[in-house]
């Protein structure tokens, strides 16, 4: 069972591949020229390809799964999406969940908010997110 103020450590990590990144711009229809375009990327202040923050996002989301979201009915809500920090290609990304509220309701269900940041491998925090994920009380 969750309860307010837990924290969750998510075990996965990815590492962010210019083949992963490519192909998400891609299916994603992303063309902007940060993400794909290094001799434009150098003329930034990034100085070289930026992560497309949708990416980054997602990312977080899905490596929260195992230990927040696997047995939820729905995700109801994304809030309050923040990037923090630049992400780049070879960046291995983490993230920790803390349970924020817990709402009861009818039929034995909740409703789980939680805030959810992501890191890069210097611990650098990189995004955080707010959701709201109902769950049948009796699988959690």
């Amino acid at each position: 069972m969750f309860y307010i103020g837990q924290v969750l450590h998510h075990k996965k990590r990815k590492k962010i591949t210019s083949v992963d990144h490519k192909n998400f711009n891609k299916m994603t229809r992303n063309n902007h020229p940060i993400h794909s375009n290094l001799e434009y990327a150098k003329k930034t202040i990034f100085k070289k390809k930026l992560v497309n923050g949708t990416f980054v996002f997602s990312l977080i989301v899905g490596l929260s799964v195992e230990e927040f979201s696997k047995k939820c009915v729905a995700n109801l809500e994304y809030r309050n999406i923040r990037h923090l920090s630049p992400v780049f290609e070879g960046d291995i990304i983490n993230a920790k969940t803390k349970i924020l509220h817990i709402k009861k309701l009818k039929n034995n269900r909740l409703n789980v908010r939680v805030i959810t940041f992501g890191f890069n491998q210097k611990k650098k925090k990189v995004l955080s997110l707010e959701r709201i994920a109902r769950f049948n009380q009796e699988d959690i």
